[in-house]
Formats: C-alpha cells, sequence, structure tokens
C-alpha cells in the first residue's frame, strides 16, 4: 500500500470528483494513523533513552570508584598494524602457550610479543623515541645523583614481619608477566659493544643513549676511576618488523599469570623442556638424586654474564631463570611440582596420554599459582582491606572486554617498587634450624653452580622460611644500588646500580612523570612541589625541589619510591594503585582463569575446592625435604622459639587428586 501516492489524473472529471470525497476520508483516517504511529515512536524512544539514562546511571553508581581507565590512545597500533591473524577454536580446553585465543573477540590480546598497555600516552621529546626533558628544556637528571642524594644513604636496618620467601616468589610472578630484553648493540661480527668504552658508539647507536654517568665525586665508583654505567636502551616493535610511532615495546612473555617461567611463551621453548612422556617436565638430577631444572648445552655467553657458573639451567624464562639463586630455586620447586602432579595423575589415570597428562598437570601448576598469588601474595603488597574493596576478591566472572596487557607503567615501575625488599643476603639453614652460612645475593648473579651441592635447595627454602625480609623503604640495599652484575672474575665495584637502571628504564619505555601518574590514580595534579606533601615527607620534596625545574619533572619511579605508604601494605598510593589495577585486569580478563566457571577449560565444582586448598606450603612440602612450615607462608615464624606455629608436612598439606580420576573409557586427547 502506498500511501503517498493518490494520483488519479488519467480519469474522468466526474469520476475523480466522486473520488475526491472518499480520498478526503481516506486522508483523514491516514493522518489519525500517523499521528498514532508517531506517538508510539516517540513513546519508545522515551523508553529507550529512560532505559538508557537508568542503566547508564547504574554504570555510574556501580562502577568502583577505585578502578581506573587507561588515558592511552595508541593502545590499538599495534593490533591494527602489526598483530598476526588469529584462527581459535572457542571449545579448546586448555589455554595455548603463546597466550593466543585466550580473548576469543581480539585473539591476539595478551599474547606473547604483544604490545605493553599504556595507562597514559608515550611522553618523548621529539614524541616518538627521544628522551622526555624538563619543562624548561634541560635533560633530566642524572639517575646516579638522584639515588645519591635520595636514597643512597638512608637504609633502614630493622627486619620485616614478612620472611624472604616473598621476594623470590614475587620475583616469579613479574618475571611471569613481563619481559622486555635489552637491545644490545653488537658489531657485524656479532662482539657486543660497550657503551661506555667506546666513545665512537654513543654517537652511533641509539642503544648506547640510555648509559649512566657516574659523577666525579660517586661515593662508590669514583674511588675505583669508575665512570660510567653500561646500561642499554629496549628493544622496540622495529625489532620485530613493527614500525610503530611513538616508539612501543613488546612484552616477550605472555601478559597472563600462566607459568610461562615454567613452561615457556612459545611452542619451540614448551616442547623443548618437555619430556614427550607420561606429561613430565626435562630435568636433570644431582648426586642425591634430586630433581633440577636441565642444564643449558654449552654456548657463547654474552661477557657481562655466565662465564663464571659451571652450569646454566634450561627455563621457560631464559633471560631471568638463572638471574639469581632465589628465582633458579623457586623455578625449580615448580618444575618438580609439575612432575609431581604428572605422576600422581598418571597413576589415577594410566590411560591417559602424555598430552593430556602434561596439559592437566600445567593446568594444575598455573591454578596452584593464581591462587597463590591472590590469597596470600597479593594481600601483603597492596593490603587486604584495599584489595577487597578494589573488587578483586569478588566472585569472578570472566569480561572479554577487560585488556589484561601488562600496563607500561607496571611493568617499568610500580612492579619494580618491590626492589627495595630485595636482602643483602640469602641464608643456607640446617635441619636444626641454625645458619650453615650466608651468601651476597650479588656475588652469585647468574650463578647457579650452590643449588644442586648437596642438600643446598632444601637448606635455600629452610633460609626463605625462618628469615626475616628486609623492610619496605624507599631505598634499595647498598649491594643491589652499587655491584648488580659485576664483571666477571672482577671486584664488585664493576657492577651496576639498579635504582639508577630502574629509573633510566622509564625515561627509556616513555613514562610520563610521577605528576601525572598519581593524577590517574586519583590524587589532584600538585601545582608545585609542596603540594605532594599528602603522600611526599616534606624533606624528600625538599631535596626534590634541588633535583628538578618543576614538579611536573619527577621520574614516576622516584615519586613512587617516596610516597608513604598505604596502610597495611608495602608500597604507597599510586604504586598501590597500578598495582591493584593490573591485578584485577589479569584475573577478569583471563578466560582460563582457575575459578572461572562455564568455560570449556573450567574446573569441576569438586576439582575447584581442592584447588582453593593448595597453598606455597603444600608445594614445598611435596617437592622438597623441608619438614615444617608455617600456615601464613610469607610471614617470619622462628622455629626454635615457636615450633608450635610450625605444622609438619603430612596429612595438614596433603593434595588430593581423586578429582582428576576418569572412567577408564575417557578418549584420548
Amino acid at each position: 500500500m502506498n500511501w503517498f501516492s493518490g494520483n488519479n489524473e488519467n480519469k474522468p472529471l466526474l469520476n475523480k470528483a466522486k473520488t475526491n470525497l472518499k480520498n478526503n476520508r481516506t486522508w483523514i483516517l491516514r493522518a489519525i494513523f500517523l499521528s498514532i504511529l508517531l506517538l508510539g515512536v516517540l513513546y519508545l524512544l522515551f523508553v529507550l533513552f529512560k532505559g538508557e539514562a537508568e542503566s547508564n546511571n547504574v554504570i555510574k553508581t556501580t562502577k568502583n570508584p577505585l578502578h581506573i581507565s587507561s588515558k592511552a590512545t595508541t593502545n590499538d597500533n599495534y593490533l591494527i598494524q602489526c598483530a598476526p591473524r588469529v584462527k581459535c577454536d572457542p571449545n579448546v580446553k586448555y589455554r595455548s602457550i603463546n597466550g593466543s585465543c585466550n580473548n576469543l573477540y581480539v585473539p591476539t590480546r595478551g599474547a606473547a610479543k604483544t604490545s605493553f598497555l599504556r595507562l597514559l600516552d608515550a611522553n618523548y621529546n621529539d614524541g616518538h623515541y627521544d628522551f622526555r626533558r624538563q619543562t624548561n628544556g634541560s635533560k633530566l637528571p642524572n639517575p646516579r645523583i638522584i639515588n645519591i642524594k635520595l636514597f643512597l644513604s638512608r637504609e633502614i636496618y630493622r627486619l620485616s614481619e614478612n620472611n624472604v620467601l616473598l621476594l623470590p616468589f614475587g620475583q616469579l610472578i613479574a618475571h611471569d608477566i613481563s619481559g622486555l630484553p635489552n637491545d644490545v648493540p653488537r658489531t657485524p661480527n656479532d662482539v657486543i659493544i660497550d657503551c661506555c668504552t667506546d666513545d665512537n658508539a654513543r654517537k652511533t647507536f641509539a642503544q648506547c643513549q640510555l648509559i649512566v654517568e657516574d659523577p666525579p665525586d660517586d661515593p662508590v665508583y669514583s674511588k675505583h676511576n669508575i665512570t660510567c654505567m653500561g646500561v642499554t636502551r629496549s628493544m622496540t616493535s622495529m625489532n620485530y618488523s613493527c614500525p610503530l610511532s611513538p616508539t612501543t615495546f613488546i612484552n616477550i612473555n605472555t601478559q597472563f599469570i600462566d607459568a610461562s617461567e615454567v613452561y615457556g611463551s612459545n611452542e619451540s621453548i614448551s616442547r623443548y623442556l618437555r619430556v614427550m612422556e607420561g606429561g613430565r617436565l626435562k630435568f636433570t638430577t644431582n648426586n642425591n638424586g634430586e630433581m633440577f631444572c636441565p642444564i643449558q648445552k654449552k654456548k657463547q655467553y654474552e661477557p657481562i654474564q655466565l662465564q663464571t657458573s659451571n652450569i646454566q639451567y634450561e627455563t621457560g624464562d631464559p633471560d631471568n631463570g638463572n638471574q639469581n639463586l632465589g628465582i633458579t630455586a623457586i623455578q625449580t620447586l615448580f618444575l618438580r611440582y609439575h612432575n609431581y602432579l604428572a605422576f600422581q595423575l598418571s597413576a589415577l589415570n594410566p590411560y591417559w596420554s602424555d598430552e593430556i597428562l602434561y596439559q592437566e598437570s600445567r593446568r594444575i601448576v598455573i591454578a596452584t599459582i593464581q591462587r597463590i598469588v591472590y590469597n596470600d601474595f597479593l594481600p601483603i603488597i597492596i593490603g587486604q582491606d584495599f584489595q577487597e574493596i578494589y573488587g578483586i576478591n569478588e566472585e569472578n566472572i570472566y569480561d572479554p572486554t577487560v585488556d589484561p596487557s601488562m600496563a607500561q607503567e607496571l611493568s617499568s615501575a610500580a612492579i619494580r617498587v618491590l626492589h627495595t625488599i630485595i636482602p643483602v643476603q640469602f641464608n643456607f639453614m640446617s635441619n636444626e634450624y641454625n645458619i650453615d652460612y650466608s651468601i651476597n645475593i650479588t656475588d652469585w648473579m647468574a650463578n647457579p653452580d650452590l643449588l644442586p651441592i648437596g642438600n643446598n635447595f632444601d637448606k635455600l627454602f629452610k633460609g626463605f622460611l625462618e628469615t626475616p625480609g628486609r623492610i619496605t623503604q624507599p631505598s634499595y640495599n647498598f649491594f643491589i644500588s652499587n655491584y648488580m652484575f659485576s664483571f666477571p672474575k672482577q671486584p664488585a665495584y664493576t657492577g651496576l646500580d639498579l635504582l639508577s637502571i630502574d629509573i633510566a628504564r622509564g625515561r627509556d619505555v616513555g613514562l610520563q612523570p610521577y605528576n601525572q601518574v598519581r593524577h590517574l590514580c586519583g590524587r589532584s595534579l600538585a601545582n608545585d612541589f609542596d603540594d605532594l606533601v599528602d603522600l611526599i615527607h616534606i624533606k624528600d620534596i625538599n631535596t626534590l625541589k634541588e633535583l628538578y625545574h618543576s614538579v611536573n619533572d619527577i621520574d614516576l619511579m622516584v615519586g613512587l619510591l617516596l610516597e608513604k605508604l598505604s596502610d597495611g601494605a608495602i608500597v604507597g598510593p599510586t604504586a598501590q594503585c597500578l598495582i591493584a589495577d593490573g591485578f584485577y585486569r589479569f584475573k577478569v580478563g583471563d578466560r582460563f582463569f582457575y575459578d572461572v566457571q562455564g568455560q570449556p577449560g573450567s574446573f569441576t565444582p569438586d576439582q575447584l575446592k581442592e584447588i582453593k586448598k593448595i597453598t606455597l606450603g603444600h608445594v614445598i612440602c611435596a617437592t622438597s625435604n623441608v619438614d615444617h612450615v608455617q600456615k601464613d607462608i610469607f610471614k617470619t615464624i622462628d622455629h626454635k622459639s615457636f615450633p608450635t606455629s610450625k605444622m609438619k608436612c603430612g596429612n595438614e598439606f596433603y593434595i588430593d587428586l581423586t578429582y582428576w580420576k576418569e572412567p577408564s573409557h575417557h578418549s584420548d586427547l
């Protein structure tokens, strides 16, 4: 029916006159009908807009005010220009090794070798790669001078209520979700170029721009005529054939908490680490028959690393697996845990293939680590009450719109604040809970030779459990502030300053200054230095005035370290905000997170109940000869003074895998 085509011009006049009356009645009816229809449409629009407004009001009133959102405008650049096309099977039970297809709508989101997320746009002087300058156009202050004037001589020697075990586990998690390699310059013959000694290299290679000059009156280095720290810039997307501007950085590890430091972040590494039988990972044994990571084949090592050690271990994290005895020990622990689970599951389900045993063991290992992170580790870092009100403890419902990627501000600043808890020494403790001996951590960097000797592995873990940690404070310990990665067979003073490196790294990756980031986290923008007094002590503010031209020039790392600690936390409010944001997204944006229900890889309710019982104490008891552990695994309990405060390994720490037993007619993977 065509309401608007009443053209009867070809009909006779008489007939036309008669029809005009009929048409008039028709037009009246049409007008009434259109009016009713218009009113109906208006009413429908009113209902829709009212519903949308009410919906928006609900969002505004229910969104947690502590949550932050990325203000960066470049986060999609990698996805649009460089991300590979990935086809996903939504029914796959197990997460991929490289993290792809976790998000079925954006399959590369959170995967290995994808870009870091930025919460704020990069800040470079040229908008692309050159270091940020101060607001008056001058260079930012020398990182080493910042350390000397603000941090180096203020070390506090009180002990923490937390034990040393908090450190290696924290490193395990940091390396799980973040990996940013250095872009080391080399000659055409693949010889490493020393940016400190080669003046021409500083002009030729952009990687050498990050070197830190030691001041002539340096309290440590000047006595030995050391004038430079040879730090190089990070690899960028350009290293992966992905030219982006501003400079974008690629996370080589998966950006989920998925034990990639145990299994690897790509298929070639993961397959190399497998026995391909019984679901087990490769291992070597010491003279006592104890299990350790497989030993690397001999290869040409870089000069600053590995030359003083007889062994190097293969791990899922090749860049960091041998960095210090703590991280090597904790990775060994979870290697043993995987193989323990594979053996137990094989006994329950002898018909399971190698692939099923591997994947099910891996799934439990990942779930265990996730449970420890959110129940035991994170509450110490950001505070139990803050974690609760932030919504991290709420029932976990997967949200595919949440980006689980590691924020550059978290990776290159906030998570590094935990370097403040690194102690000077590790203690090796006997069965009688006496300290057999202690070693300086910096003396055994990139050298795990001590670990497999005798029962050192058990002694080291007893030392972790019994030794109080370093109390949280703005400074790093003196040794890692001066002696990190000293040259092989050279004195300790040939080492590096980790705190200076952390400040420089923030500039390398283009982090916004502290004032902008604290504003992102809900604080008012400081108009001058004195406005920082809400979070930073006035004495430190006066020193900041001497170092920086403007309050808008302060490096993010410096501000985070100087903040007063939040209640119940071991970090200040801005670091607390950045860490909470990341770990909220790592959980809610992970389709395979251990307690998510309704997914192909979800645990059954009975399995989930058992997973929630497993603590780091269970893992230690199952994989070592440590015989007593505390319930609060990261808290210091002196075994000699309070022996009854610890629980004996046995029934208290039994891991029940009964709910993983399946009927023998179960089909193979």
